[in-house]
């Protein structure tokens, strides 16, 4: 989806890898897309490792799960959008465009 809206994109399988990836890029990172729930570090301990280390960085939350306790708080967030699977292409499309424009 994000290359079909002319994205350039770097992929990581996990919370850990997302961090690996983020240290290792020399690549302008405009936004995290990840899941809530991921084995090794889930999504809100990436949260909390790209506030500490990329305080700019906005993070979308894509979940099939509700969110509760702590992922629940942070949308409150201005740098944090939720969207519940499943979705649409127009959906994703609209919430790429208000974080990306803010």
């Amino acid at each position: 989806m994000l290359e079909a809206c002319k994205f350039d994109v770097l992929t990581a399988i996990n919370g850990l890898d997302a961090v690996k990836k983020l240290e290792e890029t020399r690549q302008s990172i405009d936004l995290i897309i990840s899941d809530v729930v991921m084995p090794g570090m889930g999504g809100v301990g990436l949260f909390e490792f790209v506030g500490d280390h990329y305080p700019d960085m906005k993070m979308l939350f894509i979940t099939g799960h509700p969110l509760e306790g702590k992922a629940h708080d942070l949308l409150s967030r201005s740098d944090v959008a939720w969207l519940q699977k499943p979705f649409s292409m127009q959906d994703f499309q609209n919430v790429l465009s208000d974080m990306l424009t803010v």
